[in-house]
């Protein structure tokens, strides 16, 4: 998997689709909306924890929202449990990428 467009584009994307403005998902996350205009701007990139609370509102990927070529809807088929969960996105990961999947997976869904 490769990245293929910014977060900023990605978070725009995902609010059109969802029909939300930026004020509720900072609200609801607690993100200032000086910082979520820069995301969106592209001007910075959200750290993994807003990345992780911005899709998790959104109800996208985080990958997807980080620019990988993957679905952006969550795939509601995918294993719950915390093992089932990273071998499945582990078998989606080109070994390129596999240091920063497993920071990422290590960081929010092993908590």
């Amino acid at each position: 998997m490769e990245i293929v467009s910014g977060t900023g584009s990605r978070i725009k994307e995902a609010m059109n689709k969802r029909n939300i403005k930026a004020s509720e998902i900072c609200k609801a996350t607690g993100i200032s909306p000086s910082n979520m205009s820069h995301y969106i701007s592209g001007s910075y990139s959200p750290k993994r924890r807003n990345i992780y609370l911005i899709a998790k509102f959104l109800q996208v990927s985080p990958v997807w929202l980080i620019g990988y070529d993957c679905p952006m809807e969550t795939d509601e088929s995918a294993p719950k449990g915390k093992k089932e969960l990273i071998d499945y996105y582990l078998e989606r990961m080109d070994d390129s990428q596999l240091e920063k999947t497993l920071n990422f997976i290590k960081e929010y869904i092993l908590k």
